[in-house]
């Protein structure tokens, strides 16, 4: 079989290469979260914006700029703001917003009263592909669904049923999902 090692040539420089990439990310990261904590995440700051200008010449996604210039500002204020990717009734896709001071603290209760609905916890991206993120007149993240999916009845009243569980807890702000 000829070319059949090819990946085996391949994985080696591209491993370099990404461990080099991520090394530059981490260092740029670091840079414009305590450039945005001077500033207070003002981006017309010129230190802010030509960091900015680095990482996207760096090729660093965007979202991993903007989570940077927000973890500065929620860490300067004490409380962060997290979102927590969940699987509801249904297999519906569901992105719980939470403001907490303690982030274990705060997964161990999101992750408990899923369980007892029979829901599970997600890894970060797991749902965030079937949203688009924008902001509302008051700055707040929202996400809205791309696509919903058709949830039977009973999935309906449980995930309800879920929603207000959640919402019950001081530390969630907001639940999205992508439900009819």
């Amino acid at each position: 079989m000829s070319g059949s090692n090819r990946w085996s040539k391949i994985k080696r420089k591209k491993k370099k290469k990404d461990k080099a990439r991520s090394k530059k990310f981490s260092k740029l990261v670091e840079k414009i979260q305590s450039a945005a904590k001077e500033c207070d995440g003002n981006r017309d700051n010129p230190r802010l914006s030509q960091l900015i200008e680095q990482a996207k010449e760096a090729d660093m996604p965007k979202d991993n700029i903007e989570d940077a210039i927000e973890r500065a500002l929620s860490e300067k204020e004490g409380e962060k703001e997290i979102a927590y990717e969940a699987y509801g009734p249904g297999g519906v896709a569901m992105i719980i917003e939470t403001h907490s001071s303690n982030r274990n603290k705060s997964a161990a209760e999101i992750r408990h009263i899923l369980d007892t609905h029979e829901c599970t916890l997600g890894k970060p991206g797991d749902t965030k592909w079937a949203f688009d993120q924008k902001r509302d007149t008051q700055d707040n993240r929202v996400f809205i669904p791309q696509n919903t999916i058709p949830v039977s009845e009973e999935d309906k009243t449980n995930l309800k049923d879920l929603i207000t569980d959640l919402k019950e807890n001081e530390e969630v702000e907001a639940v999205f999902t992508n439900a009819e």
